[in-house]
């Protein structure tokens, strides 16, 4: 069962809705959470390691426990948003964008993109309660498995040495 990107452009824009929704819950509920001031580190070829290995954990975790895919999805997201609100708390909201951007155009559609992969995942092996569907499918879909990793290094490249 190949993938056909026409329907993950649904998936794109539910996600978008919901995760407006989830980004105003997590800044409701911890508006006052932390209190200190977040702190960032150095651009440089570190960061960009730090990032690239945080996003491929991120990445592998997503889609190896794709039968977990609710609290994945709800973790990753939660995590994100409360940084963000954080960022636009102590800092303002131009910041924050200054931050997000450009490797957020890229990053937060990729992470969607792989939820949605994981999401696949988990939906075939309700439906079909085979691992082997499931691993013809991973076979079927390998260039979107392993596109990824080069679109999350060129993320991470621009998180660590432009914004």
């Amino acid at each position: 069962m190949k993938i056909k990107l026409t329907n993950f452009i649904p998936w794109l824009l539910i996600n978008l809705v919901i995760l407006s929704l989830y980004y105003s819950l997590i800044a409701y509920l911890f508006s006052d959470f932390p209190k200190e001031e977040p702190s960032f580190p150095q651009q440089g070829l570190w960061y960009f390691w730090s990032i690239l290995s945080h996003n491929i954990t991120n990445y592998l975790q997503t889609v190896i426990t794709f039968f977990l895919f609710p609290l994945n999805y709800l973790f990753v997201w939660g995590h994100s948003f409360l940084i963000i609100s954080q960022e636009i708390k102590y800092f303002g909201i131009s910041y924050a964008f200054d931050k997000l951007l450009p490797h957020g155009l890229i990053e937060f559609p990729l992470i969607l993109f792989y939820q949605y992969l994981s999401y696949r995942l988990l939906y075939l092996y309700i439906k079909r309660k085979s691992l082997k569907v499931l691993l013809n499918f991973i076979l079927e879909n390998k260039y979107y498995f392993l596109s990824t990793v080069p679109i999350m290094a060129l993320s991470a490249g621009l998180e660590a040495f432009i914004t």
